[in-house]
């Protein structure tokens, strides 16, 4: 509850109240008294966190002097003001004759002024070491500018010089040296020490004070009851006795609510990320948040590739499954833009907790969960899921075709109630649109985001307008997703990062096929198709794309740009080696070391980078106009240029389609690269990724340009079925697959033509019995013959 809450709380008129009743009657200059110290402690709020940024600038390369001047203002300024609310608080503490209303008031005040108090001292002491370690330094730096190795008058002036500079920023709480300025900054020390002093001074009083009237509803029994009495003596004398037990079971009820949000005090950090006061009266528990969550609920969480996506909600509700052996009694529909963090939906779908998702997952036991029955699933293009949400094709069971609730992370909320999210946008901005309820996690593990990012929202047809991009660099939208205020019904603090996993370094095949690729790409400059500096680059995840980019970064290619749905470490190599210019895409998935180097070098970064949504980061008609160079990575191709991207063995589903048909329907170049075999358990070549026919078909022989493995590149542009087949096995087939493979192709061709089915032949009867060999040998290459 918010001190603002608290006030209008207090002077709500009551239209039953008696006037000749003390305990109610107005008394102004209480109210007056503790507006004053509410609106204090607010200011107090704002300063801790303007100060702890400052304070964390001391000793880093930002550090300068007018830093200093204003952590010096900063700290005087709470202070005085810690000391005038002290007494204040002391004040009210010692009222007389208090209602109810003002006891609660009183312990509300004193329990904010003490919070506010500790997190104020942290900040002090931080400055206070600042300041030491500053003065250790030029300690330091004074004995060698001292020391009799100086080269020369020259040498010896220019250390002096730089030894005064460093001596600038030094405290006097341990050197003693005679300079003005390491005067000044002593006096500083003692300044702040003789102010943590004071305030430890001021803290015991009013804890003393308190700890006199004892804690506010310790005994919640007995306050229920005092309120009670209150309420029964200004209510009307004749009302009924049965109506009264009613209104005392209301009451109970919102006092221990009342009581949970006396418990939550935000942190710092989280003030500071909260920009809009009046949410941080809906900070709350995570597990008292379990009622947004029946049975059967519909869910929405933010997140894309397994970064941006909530945790806090997300564990409670699995471990709340877990203690109360509820498997498989609490399941829901889940809907994320594509893949969430591993711990927390693949341990709901190990807890039997999801019943249906979509468009796209990774986890093992979410896979288990999907190919075993238990869990619906269905994939969708990346860039029509958030589009078919909000048409409210997904929701058209629902009564008023919206989600349940939405979880969404933030790295911030602005003034006006907008969300900056963090690592990712994916469905967010559209999963908003639909929530009925939403729930807002900030995560201050991670820093402020604001800028990062260009959100649009979805129009429906016939109001819709084109995405007036012309580069990747163009902004369109805002920096923060819009939101209803109303909707929101809670604020979690989250602090831990994304959980995402090392990058593993590319091997020799992935080696090849990228130097295949930039070969390519040479060939296609020097032919004039396309410009020195190539066009907009989109990759895919994993080894191949992570060789791909790493090689670029080593080419003769300079000012490159990237139009894409996820960005690997390898770009901020290619940023590094000044060859990328700029790069958008819906998420950023580093792993730990870089997201470490992505922060640390926010400066040299952020303003390369721009995170979208994905119905924009995947839109085709911008990936059209870009004439975008797609590269993804399937399952299996065929010999015909038709690509599998979800199903093994036509059936298993790995993770969704993703957004691999967005880029290769649309692009200027679709290109997929995959190892030309792959291990089975039995064999490490027992899979070709080069097969007589797909199991399962995502990507069409009218949307492949390319196809390249370590063996070679079939550039199967303008070329017929029969045409692409004998190219791509000469160029993609592994040397153990290509006499099978061109017997296939043979004997289909000569069956076919004696029929007059000679476009694209197969042998229908025999196209899948190099995956028969797989399944019953254990390895392709078992396979006896072809009929």
């Amino acid at each position: 509850m918010s001190f603002d809450q608290l006030s209008s709380l207090e002077s709500q008129p009551t239209t039953t109240r008696r006037q000749d009743d003390p305990q109610y009657s107005d008394d102004p200059e209480f109210q007056r008294l503790s507006h004053d110290l509410m609106t204090k402690l607010f200011t107090l709020t704002g300063n801790i966190s303007r100060l702890s940024n400052e304070v964390a600038l001391l000793g880093t390369r930002r550090d300068t002097e007018r830093v200093r001047e204003r952590v010096h203002d900063l700290l005087e300024e709470t202070k005085d003001t810690f000391k005038e609310v002290g007494e204040g608080v002391k004040t009210i503490q010692s009222w007389e004759d208090v209602s109810p209303s003002q006891k609660y008031t009183q312990q509300k005040l004193a329990r904010e002024f003490q919070n506010n108090l500790r997190e104020f001292q942290t900040v002090q002491r931080q400055a206070l070491e600042k300041q030491r370690s500053s003065a250790s330094a030029a300690r330091t730096a004074l004995d060698e500018q001292q020391s009799p190795a100086a080269d020369g008058s020259q040498q010896f002036g220019q250390q002096q010089q730089q030894s005064q500079e460093v001596l600038r920023l030094a405290s006097q709480d341990e050197v003693d040296f005679q300079d003005s300025l390491i005067v000044e900054r002593e006096a500083e020390i003692r300044n702040i020490e003789q102010g943590v002093t004071e305030l430890n001074e001021l803290f015991r009083d009013v804890a003393h004070i308190v700890n006199e009237q004892g804690e506010l509803l310790d005994n919640i029994h007995e306050n229920v009851e005092n309120t009670r009495w209150v309420i029964r003596n200004c209510l009307d004398p004749e009302i009924a006795p049965a109506e009264l037990g009613c209104f005392r079971q209301s009451l109970l009820a919102f006092v221990t609510e009342m009581v949970s949000s006396a418990a939550l005090t935000a942190s710092a950090a989280l003030k500071s990320r909260v920009k809009r006061p009046s949410l941080l009266s809906k900070l709350a528990h995570p597990e008292d948040l379990i009622k947004h969550f029946p049975n059967g609920a519909y869910i929405g969480w933010s997140g894309f590739t397994g970064v941006g996506y909530p945790k806090k909600i997300p564990t409670m509700l699995a471990d709340h499954v877990e203690k109360n052996d509820l498997q498989g009694k609490l399941r829901y529909s889940l809907f994320v833009g594509a893949s969430s963090g591993a711990e927390t939906e693949n341990r709901w779908a190990a807890l039997n907790m999801i019943e249906r998702r979509a468009p796209h997952q990774v986890g093992k036991e979410i896979a288990k969960g999907i190919n075993n029955g238990k869990i619906n699933f269905f994939d969708k293009h990346l860039s029509m899921f958030p589009v078919d949400l909000v048409y409210g094709f997904y929701t058209k069971d629902k009564p008023n075709n919206k989600l349940d609730v939405v979880v969404v992370e933030a790295s911030e909320v602005l003034e006006d109630g907008g969300i900056v999210p963090g690592a990712s946008v994916g469905a967010s901005p559209e999963l908003i649109q639909m929530a009925d309820k939403i729930i807002i996690e900030v995560n201050t593990a991670i820093p402020p985001m604001e800028g990062l990012h260009d959100i649009t929202l979805t129009q429906l047809p016939p109001h819709r307008k084109p995405y007036l991009i012309m580069a990747p660099e163009d902004r369109i939208g805002s920096t923060s997703i819009p939101i209803d205020p109303d909707k929101v019904v809670a604020i979690i603090e989250s602090d831990y990062q994304d959980q995402t996993a090392p990058n593993t370094p590319a091997d020799a095949t992935s080696a090849a096929i990228a130097r295949h690729l930039i070969e390519f790409l040479e060939y296609e400059v020097a032919h004039g198709r396309l410009p020195k500096n190539l066009l907009p680059l989109q990759s895919g995840i994993g080894n191949i794309a992570n060789a791909v980019i790493g090689g670029l970064a080593e080419s003769k290619f300079e000012h490159l740009k990237v139009w894409t749905e996820v960005l690997q470490d390898t770009f901020l190599d290619l940023f590094d080696s000044k060859k990328l210019d700029f790069a958008t895409a819906t998420s950023i998935r580093f792993s730990p070391d870089g997201f470490k180097r992505f922060y640390n070098n926010w400066d040299n970064y952020h303003d390369k980078l721009l995170l979208r949504s994905q119905q924009v980061s995947n839109s085709p008609e911008i990936i059209r106009r870009l004439g975008v160079i797609g590269m993804n990575t399937p399952v299996e191709v065929d010999i015909y240029a038709h690509a599998n991207s979800t199903c093994v063995m036509g059936s298993r589903m790995l993770n969704g389609l993703g957004g691999s048909a967005d880029f290769l329907r649309s692009a200027k170049y679709s290109i997929m690269h995959t190892p030309s075999t792959r291990p089975s358990k039995a064999d490490p070549h027992g899979v070709s990724c080069i097969v007589p026919m797909c199991t399962h078909v995502d990507q069409t022989e009218h949307d492949l340009d390319v196809v390249v493995t370590e063996q070679g590149l079939a550039d199967v542009r303008g070329l017929s079925p029969r045409e692409r087949a004998k190219v791509i096995i000469e160029k993609c087939a592994h040397p153990e697959y290509k006499p099978i493979l061109e017997d296939y192709f043979k004997k289909a061709e000569f069956e076919c033509m004696k029929r007059g089915w000679g476009h694209e032949p197969h042998l229908l009867w025999n196209s899948f019995d190099m995956h028969k060999a797989l399944d019953l040998e254990g390895s392709m290459k078992k396979i006896k013959t072809w009929g």
